[in-house]
């Protein structure tokens, strides 16, 4: 198998907030997994408290807190793979 997302929940939030996000898909790795947001022209906003609950789903925490209100992606990573998910949106 290969790493594979296929849904986050939820797919926005208000962006006055630490978010905990549920992840799903294929492949994930016990250890070694990062997830971040990126958007062309802003920095990119890293998840923390990253923790795999089975090979199919993984949940963390990402800083919303005054993140540009507009289309986001989600990004995750194994170690040697990066996968996206477009998108994510913040709002207002």
């Amino acid at each position: 198998m290969a790493l594979a997302v296929s849904a986050v929940s939820p797919t926005g939030a208000p962006n006055d907030q630490v978010l905990h996000l549920l992840i799903t898909g294929t492949d994930f790795l016990a250890s070694g997994m990062t997830v971040w947001l990126s958007r062309t022209g802003e920095q990119n906003r890293n998840a923390v408290s990253i923790v795999r609950d089975s090979a199919t789903q993984m949940t963390c925490r990402i800083d919303l807190r005054k993140l540009t209100a507009a289309a986001w992606t989600l990004n995750v990573r194994d170690g040697t793979t990066t996968v996206t998910l477009a998108s994510f949106t913040p709002t207002a």
